[in-house]
């Protein structure tokens, strides 16, 4: 059943969660700055594909739903990204991190450790509200915060505004 629900995943890699994606009827976009990924994801699934990292991005396209996985910490100006992230969310559309926690010290190819304090500091001002978040240790040495906020205003009735998204995300416990 289509959803009639967009998503775009910024750092998509090797598009792990597309077919999760597209079973479930969203229309799916990557944008990936790898050109070996970029290729591999267009190749095995047939979607959009923006081989581009979201600094350069050059587009007034908005979706229901931006989710990035562990890229924002990759990022030279996270504060930055997060700004051009937020604008890509159409109004009463979500926006889903899952990022290294400020303990997460490992990595040495991380600019940026987070914490929710920060993220919901960041939403003020750009219109986003934080739903969810929760930190959870995937490996025993690597903590991750997995963050929810909405884009305040009504859903874009063009294109029925996601609200299936709404329903599973509105239902759930903030912490």
């Amino acid at each position: 059943r289509n959803l009639g629900t967009t998503v775009l995943e910024v750092g998509a890699g090797i598009g792990r969660l597309v077919p999760l994606f597209l079973r479930s009827g969203w229309r799916y976009t990557a944008l990936e700055p790898s050109r070996w990924a970029a290729d591999f994801v267009f190749n095995a699934f047939n979607v959009p594909v923006i081989n581009q990292g979201l600094e350069q991005l050059d587009t007034e396209a908005t979706f229901d739903l931006v989710l990035s996985l562990h890229a924002l910490e990759h990022m030279a100006r996270a504060d930055h990204a997060f700004v051009r992230l937020a604008s890509l969310i159409r109004p009463g559309g979500y926006l889903c991190l899952v990022l290294p926690d400020r303990e997460d010290l490992f990595n040495v190819d991380h600019h940026w450790f987070f914490d929710e304090s920060v993220l919901a500091a960041w939403c003020t001002g750009l219109g986003l509200s934080p739903v969810a978040s929760a930190r959870l240790r995937p490996v025993p040495i690597q903590d991750n915060i997995y963050f929810v906020a909405r884009k305040i205003g009504p859903p874009d009735s063009a294109t029925g505004g996601g609200s299936s998204v709404h329903r599973d995300f509105d239902n759930r416990d903030t912490r």
